[in-house]
């Protein structure tokens, strides 16, 4: 049932990019462009911050205060994003009158949740690419930064999902 669920989900996210004619698709990818562009100027921007302070602070402390400020942002943004989908969409009366299991509706609306809090994991990200290539670090610390990142939004998501239910 779950797969249905995100099925639907993914047509509906199809719909709204591909369909409204160049009117509507112009802004948008301008609006990714621009998206890219200040990715890339984050990244280069915490390189050069981060290739300033490891001079003066271990790695290790940098790298943890890092992940603290991520997890407090992605906490209260998730919080925030969480209320807006369970209690002002009109879609949770549906989905909990059809014979869907409880579950199901909770991993939906975690996806959901998480694709929404994805910005600033994307921008967390840009800092922790920047922070690797002034540290130094090795090829494999980067697939192991967005796994975590991933992983760690899932977490607050599915955490500010429960403090809300």
């Amino acid at each position: 049932m779950l797969d249905l669920l995100f099925q639907s989900k993914f047509i509906i996210w199809k719909n709204t990019f591909f369909r409204g004619g160049m009117r509507r698709l112009i802004p948008r990818l301008v609006w990714y462009g621009l998206s890219v562009y200040l990715f890339i100027m984050v990244v280069r921007g915490t390189q050069e911050l981060f290739s300033l302070v490891l001079v003066f602070f271990p790695a290790g402390a940098l790298l943890n205060t890092f992940f603290a400020g991520l997890f407090t942002i992605a906490l209260f943004w998730g919080i925030g994003t969480n209320l807006n989908q369970l209690f002002l969409r009109s879609d949770m009366e549906l989905l909990l009158s059809l014979p869907i299991s409880r579950r199901d509706i909770f991993l939906l609306k975690l996806a959901e949740a998480t694709w929404s809090v994805l910005l600033g994991g994307l921008l967390g990200m840009a800092a922790g690419i920047g922070f690797g290539w002034a540290a130094g670090a090795p090829w494999f610390y980067y697939p192991w930064l967005g796994l975590a990142t991933l992983l760690l939004l899932a977490m607050l998501v599915s955490l500010s999902l429960l403090l809300i239910m």
